[in-house]
């Protein structure tokens, strides 16, 4: 890991997605560096208006967040300075910065790096459901380079990532190529937390973004992130299987923000004032209710 000149992780939009248009962050992104002075150039294609945010992490806590307005086919670059280890998060979404909703995964990009290149691997429509005790993984690639293989990892609340299978790949490849693991011994009752580890032949690794799921007994939920937060956080529900309604109320009961999640299970909210908020999602379809406090510090 020390040794890496370019480690990308890049989790491209689902395929229902595509059918909504959603900016298509190109393979060809990537760093560039000059000590700790950083340049992520972001290519894209886009068909009318939309947005990319963003979210730039230096050696673990975030350093500056904002949104970059698309249209068509384009570049942007971010700019930096960190000396240490780097990521960027970058959530393509429909419409405006200010007003559109977010769409597919999050593209995850990280350094250090010290030029651009292209992607060992472009992965998308990565996706888990359970099936009792057992949860089953499926995945593409729709481009490798040189990989070796995907390990599969799986984490509990308070627990660490542990390696419980592995799926060899195809080396190289221009195609879509479809993969699935399945794992059967997952007993718990709570949130698992799942992500997938590609590696290179050479070594080098990159992970994709991470899936949540409910436990065997457990009803949808979902989580905050950060929390505390510095204003900005990022609500997930795992196993969304319905049109669910999030709210965000603060502590005198006023209507903050309100969003319907039918395609993703995942939404930013941003510049929230300092205080305290509970997180409500609602299903649509059942009217099952889950409520979290988020406390905001700055």
């Amino acid at each position: 890991m020390k040794n890496f000149t370019l480690i990308i992780a890049m989790i491209f939009l689902t395929a229902k997605c595509f059918s909504q248009a959603c900016p298509v962050i190109l393979p060809s992104s990537g760093f560039t560096a000059s000590g700790s002075n950083i340049t992520l150039t972001v290519n894209y294609t886009a068909n009318g208006q939309k947005h990319i945010q963003y979210s730039i992490n230096c050696n673990s806590s975030i350093i500056r967040t904002g949104c970059i307005s698309v249209k068509g086919d384009g570049s942007d670059t971010l700019n930096f300075t960190c000396s240490g280890t780097y990521s960027v998060t970058l959530t393509p979404g429909t419409g405006t910065c200010n007003h559109g909703t977010t769409c597919g995964d999050v593209v995850l990009i990280s350094g250090p790096a010290v030029e651009a290149g292209p992607l060992p691997v472009v992965m998308g429509n990565f996706g888990i459901q359970r099936k009792s005790q057992k949860v089953l993984l499926s995945w593409q690639t729709w481009h490798e380079i040189d990989l070796s293989d995907f390990e599969i990892q799986r984490a509990y609340d308070n627990s660490s990532y542990q390696t419980i299978g592995k799926v060899m790949s195809h080396v190289n490849s221009n195609s879509v190529l479809s993969y699935s693991f399945e794992d059967n011994s997952n007993t718990a009752k709570g949130v698992s937390f799942y992500r997938i580890k590609m590696i290179d032949k050479d070594g080098k690794f990159s992970y994709s973004s991470i899936k949540t799921i409910k436990g065997i007994e457990g009803k949808s939920d979902f989580v905050v992130f950060p929390n505390p937060s510095n204003g900005n956080a990022k609500i997930t529900i795992t196993d969304l299987n319905e049109p669910t309604i999030m709210q965000v109320i603060d502590n005198s009961g006023r209507l903050v923000k309100t969003v319907t999640l039918i395609n993703s299970n995942s939404v930013e909210i941003k510049d929230l004032q300092k205080g305290g908020y509970f997180i409500k999602i609602t299903g649509k379809e059942s009217g099952a209710t889950s409520v979290k406090k988020l406390s905001v510090i700055n």
